[in-house]
């Protein structure tokens, strides 16, 4: 699972199945490439959506480090709902 080397070849839909698995709880996960936009999400099929304005995102754009961002809650583009409700 080395998509570090070839990011566009990275499967997410393989990586969940053999690498993250959740004791049976709902899980939602999107990639959001270097243009802000979110090409891959587990479970949406629509076009891709830009995210580029987000918190989320913004945060990572000059990031030095690499470290987990909890963004305050939002409501989702793709659905229009809460991700945690």
């Amino acid at each position: 699972l080395a998509y570090e080397e070839n990011p566009g070849q990275f499967d997410l839909s393989y990586w969940i199945k053999r690498a993250f698995v959740i004791n049976d709880q709902a899980t939602d996960i999107g990639l959001i490439g270097p243009d802000g936009y979110m090409n891959v999400r587990t479970g949406y099929t629509g076009a891709p959506i830009d995210l580029s304005d987000r918190e989320h995102f913004q945060v990572h754009i000059d990031a030095k480090v690499d470290e987990l961002f909890i963004s305050k809650p939002i409501i989702l583009r793709a659905t229009g709902k809460k991700p945690i409700e």
